[in-house]
């Protein structure tokens, strides 16, 4: 596997990391719905799928192509769950500023440790994988907090 390959592999690393915080998030906000049986398998096919387009597209990763497959697989995967319409938007609204606050957090603390510009934060594979962890561990924390408060707030 040549380096070029290997890097274009980490990067989209981070967004499967992205896509398991997003189904994370889904599943606890919205619930199972009443026409997909398994929401979560089929929110991981379509994560398969986008990623088997964007390497053989190649779309690369932290471009405009990128932003808009993970917009759109936002917008897909909450159809698989339960929930208005309202709900699959806000669900929408919340992974798509969890995400983009976890990674300006690691990207520009990183760049900062390093004393490097922001530009550069993805050339290094610990920058990537911190953002692999943070991100994933930012879904596990809003689908923690998301779940106990339908839990208590439930009528």
């Amino acid at each position: 596997m040549t380096k070029e390959m290997l890097w274009f592999l980490m990067g989209h690393l981070v967004c499967i990391g992205q896509w398991a915080a997003f189904i994370m998030v889904d599943h606890a906000f919205l619930g199972r719905g009443r026409r997909f049986r398994f929401p979560c398998l089929w929110a991981a096919l379509l994560a398969a799928v986008f990623l088997a387009a964007s390497i053989r597209h190649d779309i690369g990763f932290f471009n405009i192509g990128s932003v808009i497959l993970n917009v759109i697989y936002l917008l897909v995967t909450v159809l698989f769950f339960g929930g208005s319409w309202n709900q699959k938007l806000s669900a929408c609204l919340v992974n798509g500023i969890m995400c983009l606050l976890t990674e300006n957090t690691v990207s520009y603390t990183f760049a900062w440790c390093k004393h490097i510009p922001v530009r550069e934060v993805w050339r290094y594979r610990s920058c990537l994988f911190l953002l692999v962890a943070a991100v994933v561990g930012a879904g596990l924390l809003a689908a923690y907090i998301i779940r106990r408060w339908r839990r208590e707030q439930a009528l």
